[in-house]
Formats: C-alpha cells, sequence, structure tokens
C-alpha cells in the first residue's frame, strides 16, 4: 500500500528500489512435502495455484476475500504480510498518530474504535493488521525466511513475524521465501461444534478481557468490562 500513503503525502521515501527481477516470483514444493512460496508470488497466483487450493484452501479463500482482482494481481506474498498496521486515524493526518508521527499521540484511543484492537493493542496505538493472509499463515503454521545484509538467513514461525506494540522488531533484513508445512486434508471427514454468540446490552469500548480461549466459565461470570465512560 506504499503509492496508497504516497498519494496522500504520509509515507514520503526518497528512493524506491525495484525487487521484481530477483526472481522469487515461484511456488515450489518442499522435500518434505510442504510448499516453498517466493516473497514476488502474486496474490492472484498463489490463490489461484492447484496445490494450494487442494491442500491449503484457507490460505486460497482468504486471499480472495481480499482486496480487489486488480490488487491482487499486483499484490505479493511479503508485500501481504508486511503491509502497514494501521487504522482510519493513520490516513488522517489531521489526527494524532503515533505511527505517522511517534509522540503525538493516538486520537483512535477516545474516537470511534469498534474495528479496532480489543487485544493486543498498548496506550499507544489499537490499530490491527489489515490482511486476511496472515491469519491463514498463523492457521497452518507458516514459516519466513529471511536474509540479513550479510547474507545470514533466519527462519521465523509466522506466530513470532508480527511484534505486538512496544515489542522490538526485526532490523536490516530482506523477506526471501515462506515454507508451508505437509498438510492432510480429506473431502471424507466431518466437523461438529457448537457455537454460542454473546451480545452485551450495552455498547462500549471493551477495557479488559477475564477469559482466554477454550476456558470454562460458570454462569455470571465476568467476561469482559466496558469503559464506565461509555
Amino acid at each position: 500500500n506504499l503509492l496508497d500513503l504516497m498519494k496522500l503525502q504520509i509515507e514520503t521515501p526518497t528512493h524506491l528500489v525495484d525487487v521484481n527481477g530477483l526472481g522469487l516470483d515461484r511456488i515450489e514444493p518442499t522435500p518434505e512435502g510442504g510448499l516453498r512460496i517466493g516473497a514476488l508470488v502474486r496474490n492472484t497466483d498463489l490463490a489461484a495455484d492447484a496445490r494450494v487450493r487442494k491442500d491449503y484452501g484457507v490460505l486460497s479463500r482468504a486471499l480472495l476475500a481480499g482486496a480487489s482482482g486488480q490488487l491482487r494481481n499486483k499484490a505479493t506474498t511479503a508485500g501481504n504480510l508486511l503491509q502497514r498496521t494501521r487504522c482510519p486515524y493513520f490516513y488522517d493526518t489531521a489526527q494524532a498518530c503515533n505511527k505517522r508521527r511517534p509522540g503525538s499521540g493516538c486520537s483512535a484511543l477516545d474516537g470511534v474504535s469498534r474495528q479496532l484492537a480489543v487485544i493486543g493493542g498498548s496506550d499507544a496505538c489499537i490499530a490491527t493488521h489489515p490482511g486476511d493472509m496472515a491469519v491463514a499463515m498463523r492457521v497452518l503454521d507458516a514459516t519466513v525466511e529471511t536474509v540479513d545484509g550479510e547474507g545470514a538467513s533466519r527462519k521465523i514461525p509466522v506466530a513470532e513475524f508480527h511484534r505486538l506494540p512496544g515489542a522490538l522488531g526485526i532490523a536490516g533484513f530482506c523477506y526471501w521465501q515462506i515454507y508451508l508445512q505437509p498438510y492432510a486434508s480429506t473431502d471424507d471427514a466431518f466437523v461438529d461444534a457448537r457455537q454460542f454468540s454473546i451480545a452485551p446490552k450495552v455498547s462500549g469500548y471493551v477495557v479488559a478481557l477475564s477469559v482466554t480461549d477454550n476456558q470454562h466459565v460458570d454462569t455470571g461470570a465476568t467476561l469482559f468490562q466496558i469503559d464506565r465512560r461509555d
């Protein structure tokens, strides 16, 4: 999304480097039976690949659910995973945004935050990652391979690739490729599950979450707390 940010004068890089000639646009099988996906594989090609559709359907569906066909034709695997975490206030240069200008504050904290982070945010930012593909990669336990300036490679689980606000990032690396592990699938399996939807009688900003995934709760237990100011 760099072009969009440049049009809005949010990003003003002095130099741009064209990496399309690096040859990282291939999807290849691994000896273990998984897939190796180059950083420059287009989203359209990845979603349409027969091996991805057959063995990693959640990834194909996630890609097709995001953006338009024109954008998927240009968007890459690396670009999708590395797109800037942002919210509507990031785009509005009249609003305070610590991501756009560190130390300026966060207008989203006291603004319209229905689509923003409930957990995993901070006092400085409650923006969320905007991509669908990263979620599918996490479900599939994918691994990202990076290369630093000296040519040393490093493999990072997708679960550790995206950092929470305030956590140290990875500096000076080039995203090289991503690995998908072997994944067994069948059309003859069935899964039954019960899903319960809950909704509060009042709306407001959630300030505390008292339960974790798959935790047993008793009748009357507090699940979450809403900001009293709302």
